[in-house]
């Protein structure tokens, strides 16, 4: 069981129980270059969505939990 501190509470995950499930983080949509990059589409933010999806996906994996990616 791994302690998540978060808010309102921290929570209990049991690891073998948890996944981490990541949808379309693809270059497309957050990339200079993709497909919103070349159609105007501001993607200033998405380096710092990237960075933050990381870090969960590291210490997710850290705790053996299981990672989905889902691309549509």
């Amino acid at each position: 069981m791994s302690k998540l501190n978060a808010k309102p509470e921290a929570l209990d995950l049991d690891s073998k129980r948890t996944a981490i499930v990541i949808v379309d983080m693809q270059n497309a949509f957050a990339s200079k270059g993709g497909m919103f990059d070349l159609n105007g589409l501001d993607i200033f933010g998405a380096a710092a969505a990237v960075s933050a999806c990381k870090t969960v996906v590291d210490a997710a994996r850290g705790a053996k939990m299981k990672v989905i990616h889902l691309r549509i």
